[in-house]
């Protein structure tokens, strides 16, 4: 791969920007992987609808106070309405859901799950764009699929239905969480094909706005109270916000650049998986079984070798 240059003072002082890419790839899995580990305080609140509406709204208000810097190319807008709105609808239900199953599942057992999204990107790249995936491929991508079921089931639950002590084995969270990585992957998918179009922003702003009308238009549906009150204007919510919009440009801003290195800015994004999972060891104490951190190191190590093998 060719490397990008920038001459800085003069052409002796060049800086290699063949590493951009992957650093507005890390940049999502931190900002992104942070909020949806502080997601769980507020979604116990105010309940997880609320919480994505409200850090929708106020993503919203970031992102359009900045819009005239960053509007990029408005002529396009029209030509992929309807791309975006599909995109935003996804990503309006893959939240909702990734909100659900952290409040209601466990954090090392959720992440892992959540951030397998390039697989599906992967799966559709073969089935759409006729891509041919090698051995070593496939094996990447069975890696996936094993961590993903190996870490969402509990041995000793397992065990106790055997015994015939047990109600399920499969654990809270697994069920949205696998439906919420699906919906990303398929978004994430349509984000590369109309960001070289629309520029990295215009994308962004549309799916936080649509968010947040979707989210009061569909509240009555589901018998949900969206009506304004403090305790939707918190601070975390706050913080959620402004990681979410810089997570959010970040990933697209990396796919902008990245050309034909596209894999890098994916592979590093589900990192946010490690960061959710760190954060919960740390804080919160989890401690998966020893199958589970199995499952979690084969998706991680799955995800990123996948990727790197595909492009």
């Amino acid at each position: 791969m060719r490397a990008k240059y920038i001459y800085i003072i003069s052409p002796t002082l060049a800086w290699d920007l063949s590493y951009v890419p992957g650093l507005l790839g890390l940049a999502f899995a931190f900002c992104i992987g942070s909020t949806d580990f502080i997601s769980r305080r507020p979604s116990a609140k105010i309940g997880y609808y609320n919480t994505w509406v409200y850090a929708s709204l106020l993503s919203s208000v970031e992102m359009l106070a900045v819009f005239p810097f960053f509007m990029g190319r408005l002529d396009s807008f029209l030509p992929n309405l309807i791309p975006l709105i599909a995109i935003s609808a996804l990503q309006f239900a893959a939240g909702n859901l990734v909100y659900r199953s952290y409040l209601y599942g466990a954090y090392s057992i959720v992440a892992p799950i959540l951030y397998a999204y390039p697989a599906v990107t992967v799966i559709l790249s073969v089935v759409f764009l006729k891509e041919q995936l090698t051995g070593a491929q496939l094996l990447a991508l069975a890696a996936v699929l094993v961590g993903v079921a190996t870490l969402s089931t509990k041995t000793s639950s397992v065990r106790s239905n055997l015994a015939g002590k047990g109600k399920r084995s499969l654990l809270p969270g697994v069920s949205t969480a696998a439906t919420a990585t699906t919906f990303f992957g398929v978004s994430f998918f349509g984000l590369g094909a109309i960001v070289p179009s629309t520029g990295f922003f215009l994308p962004a702003v549309f799916s936080s706005v649509f968010s947040f009308f979707a989210g009061l238009a569909l509240a009555p549906a589901f018998r949900i109270n969206v009506r304004p009150s403090r305790e939707k204007f918190t601070m975390p919510i706050a913080l959620m916000s402004l990681l979410r919009s810089l997570g959010i440009l970040s990933f697209n801003l990396g796919i902008q650049s990245a050309g034909s290195s596209l894999s890098i800015v994916t592979a590093i994004s589900s990192l946010g998986a490690a960061f959710v999972v760190a954060y919960a060891i740390a804080t919160v104490h989890e401690r998966p079984e020893p199958i589970q951190a199995v499952g979690i190191v084969l998706s991680l190590l799955g995800v990123a070798s996948l990727l790197y093998l595909t492009y």
